[in-house]
């Protein structure tokens, strides 16, 4: 995979200075710009996917019995994990946010899943959409099904929480 990636930015650093540099006519400058345009797209593609290979960097996602558990593909080995026991109950207690677990709709059309949760006693906030962080993180095609195995986790293993009857819909029997 890392091979792919240097070849895709060698090609794409070659196709730049070749544009910059030749002395084209006219009619291959269509062609120039379209290579010179979708090098410059691996590129940033490429760029992305080195700056992202953070802790929060993950591809794979499993909800079970544990918890969330977040999984780098690129690096073979898991990101994160958060147990069911570290999900807590809103600290905010206002009318605005009644619940502890709530859904949210973003600007892209997205539904984020909203939750606090603990670690190393410290309180973190985490919008999950289930939808991988990473290079591609649209291509998620189960961000159904694991949005409805978090909730039916937190109905088995953390019934003390308040869920937003929103959230309900996406459980399947």
């Amino acid at each position: 995979m890392l091979l792919l990636w240097f070849i895709l930015i060698i090609w794409a650093v070659i196709s730049s200075v070749h544009h910059i540099f030749s002395k084209t006519t006219q009619s291959d400058d269509f062609f120039n710009g379209i290579l010179f345009s979708l090098g410059a797209a691996i590129s940033l593609i490429a760029f992305s996917f080195i700056v992202l290979k953070k802790e929060r960097f993950y591809t794979h996602m499993i909800v079970n019995e544990e918890g969330l558990i977040y999984f780098d593909k690129y690096r073979f080995r898991q990101s994160k994990i958060i147990r069911w026991q570290q999900i807590v109950s809103s600290p905010i207690k206002n009318n605005k946010n009644e619940r502890d677990i709530y859904l949210r709709h973003i600007f892209s059309g997205s539904k984020q899943i909203i939750f606090w949760y603990t670690q190393n006693s410290k309180l973190f906030l985490l919008k999950e959409n289930f939808g991988g962080y990473g290079p591609f993180p649209f291509l998620y095609a189960n961000k159904n099904t694991l949005r409805n195995a978090f909730i039916k986790g937190v109905l088995t293993y953390r019934k003390d929480l308040r869920i937003d009857p929103k959230l309900l819909r996406f459980v399947v029997a």
